[in-house]
Parts: C-alpha cells; sequence; structure tokens
C-alpha cells in the first residue's frame, strides 16, 4: 500500500512529501511533483504507478513559493505540458 506523509512532519511548511510502501520509504514528490525514488532496485506495480503520478499532478497543482507547498499560486499550465516543456524525467 501506498501512503504519503508531508515533510516536514513537524506541523510546519510542507516541502515535499515522503511516497512510503508499507512501513518503507521509497522516494518523494517535490514541489513541481516530480518523484524521486530513493531505492533504486525497488519495483513499482502498475497500480503504485497510478497511484503516485496522481498525487504528482495534485502536487504540482498546490500553490508553491519558496520550495513550500501551499503557499503562493497555483500553476497555470497543465502538468502534462509542464513535464514536455521542461523535459524532467520521474523514477517511474
Amino acid at each position: 500500500m501506498i501512503t504519503f506523509k508531508g515533510y516536514p512532519d513537524d506541523g510546519g511548511l510542507y516541502t515535499s512529501y515522503n511516497v512510503i510502501r508499507g512501513e518503507q520509504l521509497i522516494g518523494s514528490i517535490e514541489v513541481c511533483g516530480i518523484f524521486r525514488k530513493s531505492i533504486d532496485v525497488i519495483a513499482l506495480t502498475d497500480e503504485e504507478r497510478d497511484i503516485i503520478k496522481k498525487m504528482c499532478k495534485r502536487v504540482y497543482e498546490m500553490p508553491s513559493e519558496y520550495g513550500c507547498l501551499g503557499v503562493g499560486e497555483s500553476p497555470t499550465e497543465s502538468f502534462e505540458d509542464f513535464l514536455k516543456r521542461t523535459n524532467l524525467k520521474q523514477d517511474l
């Protein structure tokens, strides 16, 4: 089961979301909605990939400023267009 936990978890502003499978941290989703694995050898199922992709899109759509999620203004272009324009690669 994939779960997400805001980081830092001290009640402050989130700078990313940790992606957790079971009880193991497998990566994080950064401010722009980019997923980075913290474990290279992990294989994700199609269902897990879909869950992470949906959360990546949600994180991208959150207003963000100064590396903190939930503040500032929301982006005006779609997540898919952003990925194409920037050529950023996800670890999915």
